[in-house]
């Protein structure tokens, strides 16, 4: 759950649920115990999806910037996602590479969210 380390409690769960949709996302980070139980709270039922069956996601804050080209070599971090979807405004006034596949019309928006950091899709 490393891409959910830096996140607040509603970002972790909506990493937490759709992580269980696509296993292919990376984690370079040992659990803390906050995460082990929100994970057991996810897979008991316990805890309402905010993602509303999304399967993919993306921080746009973690993607490579506009003036970094040389960046843009698989794999982006220890992840599995690219820069073909061109280039995208970031909340900071720089522009930011995406995903190929988050040229979609199917993102999901998750109140409480800080799409600065976390996108997510349902393909």
């Amino acid at each position: 759950m490393s891409e959910a380390s830096i996140g607040n409690s509603i970002e972790q769960t909506a990493i937490g649920f759709a992580c269980q949709r696509n296993l292919k996302h990376a984690s370079n980070q040992r659990p803390t115990p906050k995460i082990t139980q929100l994970a057991k709270d996810i897979l008991e039922e316990r805890v309402h999806d905010p993602t509303r069956g999304a399967n993919h996601w993306y921080s746009p804050y973690s993607m490579p910037k506009e003036n970094e080209e040389r960046k843009c070599k698989q794999p982006i971090g220890t992840g599995h996602t690219d820069c073909r979807g061109g280039l995208e405004q970031a909340c900071d006034g720089k522009k930011n590479y995406k995903p190929s596949w988050a040229n979609s019309n199917k993102q999901v928006v998750i109140p409480g969210m800080r799409p600065c950091r976390y996108k997510f899709f349902k393909l």
